[in-house]
């Protein structure tokens, strides 16, 4: 699964063409997908195997980013995903936030077009989830729309 947002806009190039979907259960079972069948079950009863990791340098945006997740996944599921600074051991399975441009994913990240500050992507590699953008904006985006788009997160006002 690639999904590429460019400036705000969804490039139609780049965009997945399998659905990802959401499945909530009673037992707290939070599962994202390409395909129903090949589901990548996030967390279970509260439990989750996962963690969300940084840079080993991660900027004030990329932190406020895996703080952001970090509280709506648990939000959602009740389980709590820890978050790690890149290079700080194995993780079995990763929510990955990176800035493509900082050269530390050339090689899991092919054919991605020059972000700017606003622009991500949200892509799967293996069982991990990668969430790449600007460290300013883009981070923060890729991170708010993968909890909206992908895990079915909304945001109400009062009016």
């Amino acid at each position: 699964m690639f999904v590429n947002y460019l400036n705000g806009q969804c490039s139609t190039a780049m965009v997945c063409t399998v659905a990802m979907f959401l499945g909530l259960s009673d037992q707290k079972n939070l599962q994202a997908a390409e395909a129903p069948s090949s589901g990548i079950i996030l967390a279970n009863n509260g439990d989750t195997d996962y963690a969300i990791v940084l840079p080993k340098d991660p900027s004030e945006s990329q932190v406020y980013a895996a703080i952001e997740l970090q509280k709506y996944l648990q939000a959602i599921s009740a389980a709590f995903f820890p978050i790690h600074r890149d290079g700080t051991g194995a993780l079995p399975k990763k929510i990955i936030l990176i800035d493509p441009d900082d050269g530390l994913s050339t090689d899991t990240i092919q054919n991605t077009p020059a972000l700017g500050e606003e622009g991500f992507f949200i892509k799967t590699v293996g069982s991990d989830i990668l969430i790449g953008g600007s460290e300013r904006r883009g981070i923060v985006y890729g991170v708010y729309t993968f909890l909206e788009e992908v895990l079915g997160c909304h945001w109400y006002s009062p009016d």
